[in-house]
Formats: C-alpha cells, structure tokens, sequence
C-alpha cells in the first residue's frame, strides 16, 4: 500500500492541473476512495490550486483593468498635447500675423503711407504722401506732405520678425513749408535718434546746423527737401534745432 500511495502522491499535481493520463486519472480516483491519507493530501493541495487559480484571475483581472487605466491615460495626455499645440499654433499665427499686418516692406511706398496715416492720425493727419525716405541702421525716415499742405514725418523701425518690414513707431506734429523741424527721441537700446527734415525749403538755404553734445554738425540741402537720420550714442542732449544757411554756411534770418 505504501509503494502505492508513493506513486499516487506523485500522480496528484499532474491530477490536480488534469494533465494526466485518462488511465493515471482513474488510478488516482479509486485510491483516493479507499485511501484516506491520500484523500487529505488531495484535499489539500486542491485547496491550494484553487487558490492559486484564483489569484492568477485576480492578477489577470487587475493587470487587464491598470492596462485599461494606461490607455485612458494616455489618450487624455495625448488630448492635453494636442489641445496645448492647438493654442500654441494660434498663439504664434496671431503673433506672426499681428507682426506682418502691423507692417509694410520698405519698398512699398503705399503700404508705408497707409501704415504712417493711421499712426499719425491722432494728431489729424490723413492722406499723406511720401515723398523722401531715408534709412539708418534700425530706422527708416518718411518725409511726408498732408492733404493741408503741411510738412510732417513718420519714423518707422525694424520689426523684430520680419527683418524687411517697417513699424510706424514715431512722429512729429508737422511743419511749415520752407521750415527746418527735428525730432528727436532715446530709444531702449542707449541710443539717441535725431531726424532733420523739411519740404520746399527755399533756394537760398544751401546748408544747415545743429549741435548735439558740443559737436556742430552742417548738411547740405538738396532739391529743396531735407531728411537726415542720425544715431549718437544716447546723452540726453539731442534737442539741437536745425538752423539754416546760405551757400556760404553763414546764418539765415527768418
């Protein structure tokens, strides 16, 4: 009987899993009938293959529902990025375009006009007319004539995108026909923008001076028209006003 049950305590985890043999399987059954040591043996490790069943499904069902917990997560991440990309796509369209449609190329005289009315048109003007440019460095010079027959300027700069494109930035509340203005300005970056500027200036004008810092400069009038752009390094003295001369850089009586 011992040898048997030797044999069957062999045959039962093959018995248990029902990977045995039909033969191996009806041996085992009619033992456990007969042998109760065996049968408590069996009793045992059956307890234990079910519970073992039962925690593979348990394993299995958890893994199934963190598998399933894994996809929803990574489809609302995914629905964030693509979210966070579509505003960010906007944003940057919106800056771009604000950055081309708030400016015009410089050799679109048109353009630079409509951009100079509507800058300037607080202060009233409408219906300008470009007639010189002048560019230095960061900033392009118009001198422009309104509807009223008076003299003003607009400045534009650099935009920060579009490298040739221009930005009205700036301007002057106008001048006479026949007189010499300025406007002058310190920018952000430590430098002081000075721009001499005038429309039909009269035949006996030849030149003209200013003083910035102690340094007097003189500058030949052309064709009736003056629009000079200067850069200096920023002082705070930058209020000069043009003074006009003859031919002969003696002083002008207005």
């Amino acid at each position: 009987m011992k040898t048997h049950c030797d044999i069957i305590n062999d045959l039962l985890p093959v018995y248990c899993d029902g990977v045995c043999s039909e033969e191996s399987k009806t041996a085992v059954e009619e033992h456990l009938q007969e042998c109760e040591a065996c049968r408590e043996k069996y009793n045992l490790m059956n307890v234990d293959f079910v519970n073992k069943t039962d925690v593979q499904d348990e394993n299995k069902e958890v893994k199934a529902i963190s598998k399933a917990v894994r996809k929803i997560q990574k489809k609302y991440i995914l629905i964030g990025c693509l979210i966070v990309l579509s505003f960010s796509v906007v944003i940057l369209l919106s800056i771009i375009g604000y950055h081309f449609f708030t400016t015009a190329p410089e050799n679109n005289i048109e353009a630079l006009e409509k951009n100079a009315e509507k800058y300037l048109s607080i202060n009233g003007y409408s219906e300008l007319e470009i007639v010189k440019t002048e560019k230095r460095g960061d900033y392009l010079a118009a001198l422009c004539a309104d509807d009223k027959g008076t003299w003003t300027l607009c400045v534009f700069f650099k935009d920060e995108i579009f490298e040739n494109r221009w930005r009205a930035w700036g301007g002057t509340l106008g001048a006479e026909p026949g007189e010499l203005s300025c406007y002058s300005i310190d920018d952000s970056n430590g430098l002081s923008l000075k721009v001499a500027f005038g429309g039909e200036i009269p035949d006996e004008v030849c030149w003209y001076t200013f003083e910035n810092s102690q340094t007097i400069y003189y500058r030949p009038v052309k064709e009736n028209y003056v629009l000079d752009v200067f850069v200096f390094p920023s002082t705070g003295d930058i209020n000069g006003v043009p003074e006009p001369l003859d031919k002969d850089k003696n002083p002008i009586e207005n």
